[in-house]
């Protein structure tokens, strides 16, 4: 594992300029994805669509979800290209995976698109990277330094409103909830407070979210590859630490697995 064309995602979803938006928010639920590369009619990298662009203007509505729906009857005729992020900085498929994990840390949406010339030929994200993790990271490597301590909850009868305005205030993905005995009783990631901040069957607590109750925790002083494998298989963002009665102590992310891939990695080469 070299190069960028060594694990990134082949044949990523693309998605033509003047896509609607709700083509857009159908795709990304039905295929788990939480960016979309936008391109132009030969195929060129226009920009690229994310979850977060799509749900500030719309939700998906309807008893079962089945439809996106904007919260402004202006945005019912916006396209991709309207709203995707332009500042995308694509690498070529040969260059080094240090170079792509560097730029997956550092870059705000936390997703590489790997080109090939002017084509898009791939995709990078956290995910790609947490399953390179799992099968790389040896199972004694620790995360003493990974961990994040500053865990921010929410009781699960706190608005979906003010559980919104939390994530946005600490700028994070994820929101652990929690019971009257300050126990773990789910994660809500941004995508699942998105999907059920309006719309017509809307939830006015995150309990009512339905996956209230839907708890994968790990305990503190988990092995990189442990977590790593966890959040592989589960296909979640983030782990949070709970102790022996349930009380939550710190969380992994994504991001956190990557930076102690990067770290790995680079001990190896230097090795």
């Amino acid at each position: 594992m070299k190069t960028a064309a060594d694990f990134m995602t082949r044949a990523p979803i693309l998605v033509p300029s003047d896509t609607g938006l709700a083509r857009c928010g159908r795709l990304m639920l039905d295929q788990q994805v939480r960016q979309l590369p936008v391109v132009d009619d030969h195929g060129k990298l226009m920009g690229l669509l994310t979850e977060d662009d799509l749900f500030r203007r719309g939700a998906m509505a309807g008893v079962d979800q089945d439809r996106w729906e904007p919260h402004d009857p202006d945005d019912k005729a916006v396209m991709a290209s309207d709203v995707m992020r332009t500042e995308i900085a694509p690498l070529d498929m040969g260059v080094s995976v240090l170079r792509v994990l560097n730029q997956l840390i550092e870059d705000e949406l936390h997703v590489v698109v790997i080109q090939d010339g002017d084509h898009v030929r791939g995709i990078v994200t956290e995910h790609d990277a947490v399953i390179v993790a799992s099968r790389v990271l040896p199972e004694d490597l620790g995360l003493e330094d990974e961990a994040t301590t500053s865990v921010v909850t929410v009781h699960m009868d706190t608005g979906t409103d003010e559980a919104w305005a939390s994530m946005e205030e600490h700028g994070i993905r994820h929101l652990i909830v929690i019971d009257d005995q300050n126990r773990i009783r789910s994660v809500l990631s941004h995508q699942d407070l998105a999907v059920a901040f309006r719309g017509e069957q809307t939830y006015a607590t995150v309990a009512e979210i339905p996956r209230l109750g839907v708890v994968h925790a790990a305990a503190p002083g988990v092995m990189a590859n442990a977590a790593a494998t966890q959040m592989a298989d589960l296909k979640v963002g983030c782990l949070p630490l709970a102790d022996q009665q349930g009380h939550p102590v710190g969380i992994l992310t994504r991001l956190d697995i990557v930076h102690a891939l990067l770290l790995y990695l680079e001990d190896t080469l230097d090795a």
